[in-house]
């Protein structure tokens, strides 16, 4: 599956929540891509004033663990080094999960990583695979 775009009003309700919470505000759209793995850095911010934000979540209870990056830029929060801004290793999804990777700050940018098994349960129904 290549990513697919939908409009953020057609996530799950706690998602929606989430994403507002973490990452500042919700996107009028979001990008859905299939996975089974992700590397904590994906979600480094490379510009100065945003922080990078992965959040893993599980989406069978409506449970997630949010893990922040520094805020990029010179200073001393551009100095500290945090999981996301440096670690490269890749990490399975969690099964019945996603990651939502981005950043937040100045700018804001966020997509979904999702296990192609649990699709449908985040994609709105003329979407879902299978439909």
């Amino acid at each position: 599956m290549e990513n697919t775009i939908i409009k953020s009003k057609d996530l799950p309700r706690f998602m929606k929540r989430m994403i507002k919470e973490e990452y500042g505000k919700l996107p009028r759209k979001i990008a859905i891509e299939a996975g089974t793995e992700f590397a904590p850095d994906e979600a480094r911010s490379y510009f100065d004033g945003n922080q990078g934000v992965l959040v893993v979540v599980d989406l069978a209870s409506e449970t997630y663990a949010v893990h922040r990056g520094n805020f990029g830029g010179g200073g001393e929060a551009g100095m500290i080094a945090c999981r996301i801004d440096i670690d490269q290793g890749k990490q399975k999804i969690p099964r019945n999960g996603a990651v939502v990777i981005g950043y937040r700050g100045h700018y804001m940018d966020a997509r979904i990583r999702v296990r192609p098994e649990a699709l449908s349960g985040i994609l709105p129904p003329s979407d879902a695979p299978g439909e």
